[in-house]
């Protein structure tokens, strides 16, 4: 099976329609992308899996919302677009007749926002509806899902299968899958279930039914469970998604201003009640001078008349008070006299001392006597002073309102425009919403799981009472006897089944590991052989020189090399001629391996290989040392104006070299 088309329409960050040709050349079965990071080398190789596979490509694991939001959100939304599509065209040779299949899925969003997929298969140009119908069974004749790990794997993969534990595991699964060994657990699993069921064998009908009633509501319920915890534990995960991204929006908020903002209609408030506070408070001092408080003016005057009103003047002093008064009166009773709050008494006690003034005689050595009484005099001088020390405390308490004021009136300069941030509080009252709504549901899942277990709970234990009590006939109890000897022996059948048809298979998986690990060191003769164990999977060199040497006493780089043999060996082991996917494939390993894996690796790893480069992986020298087995060149590049990656024949250029 060879790739020899790939179609992607508005899918991932491809913006559009982009075909490209990957159908390789004779003796050139590379296929070379380079790519920036972010740039849809992940998403190309996601695209092919995903054509094959669908729902099943391994990437999207076996949640059923995943797949969901998968297609939600694999559609380019540039100019509003709703659906997307990805097609995979490959060729095979059945009879030695060629064969071109062509696999197109699309997918679309309804009105509420949910998608819905299709996928249609043509054979040779013309639609197989057959095919169609049937693909998630027919595409295991062409690429058996199971294998799709050992095809399509990145750096990072290689990095993770360079520890041995992982290795191994890599090993058993693999075996597994090419030696068909997944039945064979899965026929034991059956087995075990068989046990379970003989309890309900040679009792009477309604026990029986009774049983059975008991064992399906088990299964209900554990199933019922299993579903609940997944999907609480998406909601948790969730749940710390929605909180790290809504921290995030208060601090843009915050550094935005937004602290002001929130506060703007509180200080705006508060403007209002000190711009009313200092109306009243200058009321209430137009209040003030219009009463006694003028009098405060004359205070060394009235003090004069109250000593003028117990003695006499001598003629220096008669002198003295005259010129003050003459200065003096006219100005302050002009402006007095427009004073209409003025008391009769103190109206009284201005024109007494104005027409003592006047009556002076301007001749005359001495001043005619004021007919004012002492008491009036200091009682008015009492007033003033208490008046004065009123006023005093209004103009303080003003002064502090109105330093109030011009702060909150800065602050509210400060404040940012509404239309600014109202995006970013729309985004975080939404996010808060979010949030509660994910709360709510994880306290709802968190009380479901809690009342299916303490149904599950009382379900087995009837469930227990009930055997324990059927287990009593003897009848039975022969009977289950005789079952269980019976199924133990076919489990341990299988076991032996699956340990000879492993055992066959590792000693051939063995070799094709030594002949990869040696191609990639570079270095023949220097391994005597490489054994796997049958019960742990590990792996086990015998070193020339040096005897047997466990895997995790390899140096990293060379743990590396032999992960790669591992996949190298399981691919040939597998007997199918499949296209290899490598999405950045030197990113992760040691610099002074890569050289081993340009030359001795890529040109043999498959009939065709695809690798998905960034700019620091397959250039200067590597990239030199592949021309030769290069089939096409393509280079993606994302375009900022077009928000959108495009694809073109070419590589990076000038070209870099590599460490």
């Amino acid at each position: 099976m060879l790739l020899t088309k790939l179609t992607l329409h508005n899918f991932g960050i491809y913006a559009g329609r982009h075909e490209i040709d990957l159908e390789p050349k004779e003796d050139k079965p590379i296929i070379l992308f380079g790519a920036l990071n972010g740039s849809g080398k992940t998403t190309l190789l996601e695209g092919i899996q995903f054509a094959l596979f669908g729902k099943f490509a391994k990437f999207l694991g076996k949640n059923k919302s995943a797949y969901v939001e998968f297609l939600t959100n694999s559609i380019n939304r540039r100019n509003l677009q709703n659906s997307a599509s990805v097609s995979v065209e490959f060729a095979t040779k059945r009879r030695g007749k060629k064969q071109k299949y062509e696999v197109v899925r699309t997918w679309s969003l309804k009105s509420n926002g949910t998608p819905t997929d299709s996928v249609q298969v043509f054979r040779n140009g013309e639609l197989d509806m057959d095919l169609s119908d049937r693909w998630i069974e027919m595409s295991e004749t062409f690429f058996p899902s199971q294998l799709s790990d050992l095809f399509f794997f990145d750096g990072e993969r290689i990095e993770s299968l360079a520890q041995p534990a992982r290795c191994s595991e890599l090993i058993r699964t693999g075996l597994n899958s090419l030696l068909g060994l997944d039945l064979v657990t899965d026929l034991s699993k059956t087995l075990i279930t068989l046990e379970r069921r003989l309890k309900v064998e040679g009792v009477s009908e309604a026990d029986r039914e009774k049983l059975t009633r008991l064992e399906a509501k088990l299964s209900t319920l554990t199933e019922q469970r299993t579903s609940l915890q997944t999907e609480l534990q998406q909601v948790f995960e969730k749940d710390a998604q929605l909180k790290t991204h809504l921290e995030s929006l208060r601090n843009q908020l915050k550094q935005q201003g937004g602290d002001l903002y929130t506060q703007r209609d509180l200080l705006v408030q508060r403007q209002n009640e000190l711009l009313s506070a200092i109306d009243s408070k200058r009321s209430e001092m137009v209040e003030l001078s219009a009463s006694v408080l003028p009098l405060a003016l004359l205070e060394r005057l009235m003090k004069e008349a109250e000593t003028l009103s117990m003695s006499g003047l001598t003629a220096s002093q008669k002198e003295v008070v005259k010129d003050a008064l003459e200065s003096f009166s006219l100005n302050v009773l002009a402006e007095l006299s427009k004073r209409k709050n003025l008391k009769t008494e103190q109206l009284e006690l201005i024109q007494s001392v104005h027409a003592a003034l006047l009556a002076i005689n301007s001749d005359g050595d001495s001043l005619p006597e004021i007919n004012l009484s002492r008491e009036a005099i200091f009682r008015n001088r009492t007033d003033c002073s208490i008046q004065k020390a009123s006023g005093l405390k209004m103009v303080l308490e003003l002064g502090k309102f109105q330093t109030e004021l011009d702060q909150i009136e800065k602050n509210l300069l400060a404040v940012p425009d509404a239309e600014k941030l109202e995006p970013l509080f729309l985004e975080i009252k939404t996010t808060e919403d979010e949030v509660r709504s994910v709360e709510t549901s994880q306290k709802s899942l968190d009380d479901q799981i809690q009342r299916v277990q303490r149904e599950l709970d009382a379900v087995q234990k009837q469930f227990d009472n009930a055997a324990d009590e059927l287990k009593k006939h003897e009848a039975n109890e022969i009977l289950l006897a005789k079952m269980k000897t019976r199924l133990n022996s076919g489990r341990e059948v299988l076991n032996l089944f699956e340990e000879k048809i492993r055992s066959k298979h590792i000693s051939t998986l063995e070799k094709l590991i030594k002949e990869g690990f040696e191609t990639l060191l570079r270095k023949r003769s220097f391994i005597n052989s490489i054994s796997i164990c049958p019960e742990t999977f590990s792996l086990t060199i015998n070193i020339v020189g040096e005897g047997f040497v466990p895997a995790s006493k390899l140096s990293a780089g060379e743990r590396q090399l032999l992960a790669v043999a591992v996949l190298w060996a399981l691919a040939q082991a597998s007997g199918r001629k499949l296209p290899t996917v490598i999405d950045t494939p030197l990113g992760r390993l040691d610099s002074s391996h890569r050289k081993s894996f340009v030359q001795n690796y890529f040109p043999n790893a498959g009939e065709q290989v695809i690798l998905l480069s960034t700019d620091e992986e397959i250039v200067g020298s590597y990239h030199q040392s592949l021309k030769k087995f290069l089939s096409h060149q393509y280079l993606i590049q994302y375009d900022e104006d077009k928000q959108s990656s495009n694809i073109s024949s070419g590589y990076f250029q000038p070209v870099k070299e590599a460490a």
